[in-house]
């Protein structure tokens, strides 16, 4: 009896020691967030701000760490813009720092902001940890707590807009900057026939002799420039074909002011057999005068043989001259006198290389870079000194025509929210119906690629107003259509229409593709990523021209500009950066193993626990 007592007592220990096992395996396996990676914190928020509300005064430190004199900044959600920090005189990009190796410093009271990529919403994280007070050193690393924290900023969605550019696409050289300018190649083409043309627009009448080209071997040496008279806003093209003393000057000038905040094609032409230089805007002649270049091929050769040294957009020979300020675009030289009918064939145009004739053609549409290429016969590229590249939403180019023709305009309809695109209305309407009734323009096209068709009834102008409406809000941009004569034998090309059965003139406004005078309810889409120029928001400079939105306060890296094409991305959240160290939930692999460890401990207790009793019972017996 006193060995099965001391037998059956061993027995009940060793059957406790098993439950005890298996009971805190179980447990642990119940509750799995009891194992922690590292240590964590609570997600602190930092006050939301609006999508597209550009520059802010951002949040102290003190508001996500009220409690800690300093935090070190361990890393930052930058795919959807910038997080900056204030070092009292600008802003600077926090991931630039964080790219050095070691955390961010940064005292409490140090101002800290998201600057969004534009059209973006959702929600971005920073993750920091909290300075040990009572340290001596703060920017001894091992003097900041283990604890990893997050603190998060939400970006609020707003409905955008639709809008519209070009076809081309918007981007153009801006001159707002004092001393800005750009340079061309030097060509020996002045004693003979020649066109220059580009598209201009300026912010306020032009009053110094600013210059849109100047081309010299110096002052009072074979100079030809195409300028603002001083006083007038008229432009001028002038010519003082000889070296020294002024023994003959040519001037063709326009008659009225250039127009001021609105874009127009300019385009001079040198006819050397006619001896006479033409100025058009628009396609239209305003201005003429009598000049003879003919000495300009003896420039060289009193000049020592070499090459016209000066060559620029927008600043002159003479110091006193003002640069000129605005915007140019389609900058174009040619050795030809072109014929009216070719400046407005060609004005809307984007030319290829082996066009004729076409020396140097500047289309300043790269929207990044100190230097521009050049796509015509001569391929040297222009150097850009203190311009800006810009782009504007709306229309640039103007259309120019005969009257009972048909004229075309081509031109890109986006939505960036890419909500309900297919309630997206395009209609269109003229400011003359004596030059172009609205029953005389057709909406044509389809996705984001759209065209007006119009057929003028007289010569004229008149304003063209596009409208685009998404069902909560509306767009508008205009552009300006003249109708004007060709000298005779002059004709103009004829525009390609696309095919499209069914279509209704637009009358306040129409749709071509319900019959009857239906409103317009054109279906459009934004194009897919990778076809869809970018929009940028943009403020207007002192000098009026178009600059985009950037943040508040001192320069700030990574300006958003021209050269950032931006795509519109859904509202999403985003992931969680890996350095954030909260209490870790085990996956499924990690629970899986709990199960097996359970069953192997219960397993082996049970098969132990019948050896002993079999051992027991044979003992017994």
């Amino acid at each position: 009896m006193k060995d099965i007592s001391i037998n059956t007592l061993a027995l009940q220990r060793f059957i406790s020691i098993i439950l005890i096992i298996a009971l805190a395996v179980g447990l642990l396996h119940l509750n799995p967030k009891s194992v922690k990676a590292e240590s964590s914190a609570e997600i602190v928020t930092f006050n939301p701000i609006v999508e597209d509300q550009g520059a802010y005064n951002g949040q102290p430190i003190s508001d996500i760490a009220p409690n800690s004199s300093y935090v070190a900044i361990k890393s930052v959600d930058d795919q959807n813009g910038q997080w900056q920090w204030f070092n009292g005189t600008q802003w600077l990009n926090i991931t630039d720092r964080l790219s050095l190796g070691s955390p961010l410093v940064l005292p409490a009271n140090t101002l800290i902001r998201f600057s969004a990529t534009p059209n973006w919403n959702g929600l971005t994280t920073i993750n920091y940890v909290h300075y040990i007070e009572g340290s001596t050193n703060p920017n001894d690393l091992n003097n900041y707590e283990e604890t990893v924290r997050t603190a998060q900023l939400t970006v609020t969605p707003v409905d955008d807009a639709p809008y519209l550019t070009e076809a081309g696409g918007n981007n153009y050289l801006s001159f707002s900057k004092n001393g800005a300018y750009a340079t061309y190649p030097s060509m020996d083409i002045y004693s003979q026939s020649f066109t220059f043309e580009s598209w201009v627009k300026i912010p306020y009448r032009m009053n110094a002799w600013e210059r849109i080209f100047d081309t010299s071997f110096g002052m009072d040496n074979f100079n030809l420039h195409l300028a603002f008279e001083g006083g007038t806003g008229k432009m001028v093209l002038e010519a003082l074909p000889q070296r020294g003393y002024r023994l003959n000057t040519y001037q063709a000038r326009t008659a009225e002011a250039f127009p001021i905040n609105t874009w127009v094609h300019v385009a001079v032409v040198y006819n050397h057999n006619q001896k006479q230089a033409n100025i058009y805007w628009n396609g239209v002649l305003k201005g003429q005068g009598y000049m003879d270049l003919s000495n300009m091929s003896n420039a060289g050769l009193q000049n020592g043989g070499i090459q016209r040294p000066i060559n620029y957009l927008s600043k002159s020979t003479w110091d006193q001259d003002g640069y000129f300020k605005g915007g140019m675009k389609q900058v174009r030289f040619w050795n030809k006198a072109k014929l009216q009918s070719e400046i407005i064939n060609h004005m809307n145009k984007e030319l290829v290389q082996t066009e004729p004739n076409l020396l140097v053609q500047y289309q300043f549409n790269e929207g990044t870079g100190e230097t521009a290429s050049s796509t015509g016969g001569i391929t040297i590229p222009s150097r850009l000194i203190s311009t800006t590249w810009m782009t504007d939403d709306g229309f640039i180019y103007g259309v120019t025509g005969k009257a009972d023709s048909t004229l075309v305009k081509e031109f890109n309809v986006f939505d960036v929210d890419a909500g309900d695109v297919d309630r997206l209305s395009v209609s269109a309407v003229s400011s003359n119906q004596t030059v172009l009734a609205n029953n005389a323009i057709r909406l044509a096209g389809t996705s984001s690629n759209r065209m007006i068709i119009m057929r003028p009834i007289e010569e004229g102008s008149s304003t063209i107003t596009v409208t685009l409406n998404d069902g909560v809000n509306t767009y508008q941009s205009s552009f300006l259509l003249t109708v004007t004569s060709l000298p005779p034998g002059e004709q103009l090309e004829e525009p390609t229409i696309p095919d499209q059965p069914g279509e209704e003139p637009v009358e306040e406004p129409t749709t071509p593709d319900q019959p009857g005078g239906e409103p317009v309810e054109e279906p459009t889409a934004p194009d897919q990523p990778g076809g869809e120029p970018a929009k940028e928001p943009t403020t207007p400079d002192q000098s009026g021209i178009q600059k985009p939105a950037v943040p508040n306060g001192n320069s700030t890296p990574g300006e958003q500009t021209a050269g950032n094409d931006v795509q519109k991305k859904l509202s999403k959240t985003a992931n969680t950066n890996k350095e954030n160290n909260s209490a870790t939930t085990l996956p499924d692999t990690a629970t899986s193993q709990y199960n097996i460890v359970t069953a192997g401990l219960l397993i082996v207790g049970i098969g132990l626990l019948m050896i002993f009793l079999t051992r027991q019972k044979r003992k017994f017996e």
